[in-house]
């Protein structure tokens, strides 16, 4: 379980917009999250066709709100944080009102329309750094079977990495073992590492005992230094794939301003694999089979975000590389 610490508040200068086209999808995003942090707007070859164009505005019917792009409809409702998208939970940052301005542009930008363009990574992902929270000095929560949350993220974090590789992804971690890493010099890792994709791992606790399900934490928008619209994609691909709909353990997408997410200059989110105060959950963290279809699921959710992997190319027997016979 992740707690905020060292609470720092970053203002964003003015930014200029970009263009993204995406699966028939044309929308307005931030182009530049100010130096050193790269564009993170990429221009998507257009079809023939020209792309169809989400609503900025929402339409209403009731107290109900849609914003729409082709076949994809993102609903809420005025008032309520909860929503829902394709049936996976999603509890917004903020709670929408009625009219032009029910959405910030920047929860627009940040967190509908991501969604509306198919849940995507604009760039390419190859290598994605596994964060087990806790570690050394830092416990984390202890389970109702005693069980260290530091030894139940790093198990996890390391089933991971094998599934991940599965996926054809080149994994790093930020630890192999029990040591103290201070909150603050995770994510840079990701520079040491050149990595695409940083996933934190962890484990949840309540007071309440019959509280269980999977949260997953994507940077809240504007808390951040580069709150990255792919969060949402990313969060709600993992969200859905490691707690289905009908399952009883989705707790939804959420939005937080964690330390380890709000200065990555990459992808990013957090998940709390369930709940350790609760015996069910906790005895799936300890279990390794249950382990590792958890794993199995967030490595789906991964390559959904990130897209099908580069065909490998094979070479014809008997030619040489420059297409020569030997």
């Amino acid at each position: 379980m992740l707690m905020i610490a060292k609470m720092r508040f970053f203002f964003f200068p003015a930014m200029a917009a970009g263009v993204l086209l995406m699966s028939g999808c044309q929308t307005s995003l931030p182009e530049k999250m100010g130096s050193p942090f790269k564009a993170i707007v990429k221009k998507i070859r257009k079809t023939d066709s020209a792309p169809a164009q989400p609503q900025n505005a929402p339409v209403y019917s009731g107290k109900t709100g849609t914003f729409s792009c082709g076949k994809e409809t993102f609903s809420f409702q005025i008032g309520m944080i909860r929503t829902t998208f394709r049936g996976t939970n999603l509890w917004l940052p903020e709670a929408p009102g009625k009219g032009d301005n029910a959405f910030s542009p920047r929860m627009f930008d940040q967190v509908a329309a991501p969604l509306l363009a198919g849940g995507r990574a604009r760039g390419t992902i190859r290598t994605v750094l596994l964060d087990p929270g806790h570690g050394g000095k830092d416990r984390g929560t202890l389970s109702v079977l005693k069980d260290r949350e530091k030894d139940l993220n790093l198990a996890l974090a390391k089933e991971l990495k094998t599934q991940l590789e599965k996926q054809g992804f080149q994994v790093c971690l930020t630890r192999d073992d029990d040591r103290f890493i201070p909150l603050e010099e995770r994510s840079p890792l990701a520079k040491k590492h050149k990595a695409d994709l940083f996933l934190s791992i962890h484990h949840n606790a309540a007071g309440n005992a019959s509280v269980r399900g999977v949260e997953t934490f994507a940077c809240t928008p504007g808390a951040g230094v580069c709150a990255l619209p792919e969060n949402t994609a990313l969060a709600w691909q993992i969200q859905r794939q490691v707690a289905p709909p009908g399952s009883g353990l989705d707790r939804g997408v959420r939005f937080q301003n964690f330390v380890v997410l709000r200065t990555s200059e990459i992808p990013a989110v957090l998940i709390e694999a369930g709940f350790l105060s609760n015996a069910s959950d906790a005895v799936s963290a300890a279990d390794p089979a249950a382990r590792r279809r958890f794993a199995a699921a967030v490595a789906k959710g991964v390559r959904e975000f990130a897209g099908p992997p580069p065909k490998k190319i094979v070479k014809s027997a008997g030619t040489s590389a420059k297409g020569k016979k030997k």
